[in-house]
């Protein structure tokens, strides 16, 4: 690494830049735009990796509303058939959900839990 006049010759950690500059050691980046644009690709690109999964959470809940008519317990077994028949995205990202009503871990996305029970799945309100 060169050293002149008490700074260090750096190159820009933004990719399309890559302009060398002198600087403190531990400066990244050549200028504020430059780092400005780099955390805008890297949030860019968080958001196309995610894209699309709020909007399974979405529909599923809403096509849950539709359906939900829970009994005296707050339950209601749905086939997979008919959650096809609606068009229930089944690879929408859930989270574990520890609850007494059943023994054993459920899935959770938005106000709805579920664990599958054969060919149906059993759906509580959280909420």
């Amino acid at each position: 690494m060169k050293y002149k006049n008490g700074q260090y010759l750096l190159v820009c950690g933004f990719e399309l830049c890559r302009v060398e500059f002198y600087g403190p050691a531990n400066k990244v980046y050549c200028s504020p735009e430059c780092k400005k644009r780099k955390n805008s690709r890297k949030t860019t690109r968080v958001k196309e990796l995610t894209q699309g999964v709020d909007t399974k959470i979405r529909v599923a809940v809403r096509i849950l509303m539709n359906l939900f008519k829970p009994d005296e317990e707050g339950k209601m077994a749905i086939s997979m058939v008919e959650l096809a028949c609606n068009a229930f995205p089944f690879d929408l990202p859930t989270t574990p959900y520890k609850d007494d009503r059943f023994r054993g871990v459920l899935h959770s996305f938005g106000a709805f839990c579920f664990y599958r029970k054969g060919e149906d799945f059993v759906f509580y309100k959280t909420k």
